[in-house]
């Protein structure tokens, strides 16, 4: 296998790029979204919603509401396998979330392990996040803490 500097480069700012998502979401910095996220992204949740594109504000509205809610939470990215075809890249990956609030009558917390495929788009500002295909693995605890999550809708 031969790889040179670009492409190891380019992997390093794809695995930064989608690890910036989760840590936006954690902290709550939604503007960061803005150097991660595309203009338009087409967003599908297996199983939970019908697939849609929506624009960048649109998805970030949807994470928010349900995310400020909650005292904490935590989305671990792992396992990134990238394939780069010139500006554009397709990421395989784990998520494992943790969510918790302890408001929530019957247990605070919420966990659930996803893997998520990701496309990405080489822009002039840099790697951006176009497309997520998230699909449910397995969940534990108290689903009612993710009460208020909707998906977003074109």
């Amino acid at each position: 296998m031969s790889t040179d500097i670009s492409e190891l480069r380019d992997h390093a700012e794809i695995t930064d790029t989608l690890n910036a998502m989760a840590w936006c979401q954690d902290r709550r910095t939604w503007d960061g979204l803005d150097d991660v996220l595309a203009d338009r992204v087409a967003i599908q949740y297996a199983g939970q919603a019908e697939p849609a594109t929506v624009d960048r504000a649109n998805l970030v509205s949807s994470w928010r509401a349900p995310l400020e809610a909650l005292n904490a939470s935590q989305h671990v990215l792992t396992g990134f396998l990238i394939d780069l075809i010139g500006n554009r890249a397709s990421v395989t990956l784990n998520e494992n979330v943790c969510l918790y609030d302890q408001k929530v009558p019957g247990g605070a917390t919420y966990r659930f392990g996803t893997y998520m495929n990701a496309t990405l788009e080489r822009l002039a500002q840099g790697w951006r996040i176009v497309a997520l295909e998230v699909t449910p693995l397995w969940s534990e605890g108290n689903a009612a803490v993710l009460r208020d999550w909707q998906p977003p809708r074109d």
